[in-house]
């Protein structure tokens, strides 16, 4: 694996270069987390819609904690947290689920969506947030750090 902090043309920091297993990746600073965009080898960004997922590169050390949680979404569901968790990564896989985390519980029709194959980078108040199936048979699967 290589690392490159790209600048720009006055001496700024811009963005990160990775290279894994001769796949290069790129990202903007966007607070604690860094959103990553894949490119190709020529440096082309690979086209939304494609089966490439967002990879998230945290600025600070994490420890991941155990347990890992799997949560099939029948009705409005909220996490398990382990004792020091302040973040979690939640993927949805087969089905759509709406979310909240203001102390009101999502219904099928109100609150974010998190759609099949998508996941959310959660830093908010993880005992907060809720979950509601909106569609299909949603699982989610969800990593906890410190």
């Amino acid at each position: 694996m290589a690392l490159k902090k790209l600048k720009t043309p006055n001496g700024d920091f811009a963005a990160q270069e990775v290279t894994i297993a001769g796949t290069m990746f790129t990202s903007d600073t966007v607070g604690a987390a860094q959103a990553v965009t894949m490119v190709d080898s020529t440096g082309a960004q690979v086209p939304a819609g494609t089966s490439a997922a967002p990879v998230y590169v945290s600025s600070t050390s994490s420890t991941p904690l155990a347990p890992y949680q799997q949560l099939t979404v029948t009705g409005s569901v909220g996490l398990t947290v382990p004792t020091g968790a302040t973040y979690a990564i939640i993927q949805c896989e087969g089905g759509v689920v709406r979310w909240r985390d203001d102390t009101t519980a999502p219904t099928a029709s109100i609150g974010m969506r998190l759609l099949a194959d998508g996941e959310l980078f959660y830093d908010g108040s993880l005992s907060a947030i809720r979950f509601i199936l909106s569609s299909g048979t949603p699982i989610l699967n969800i990593s906890y750090y410190r």
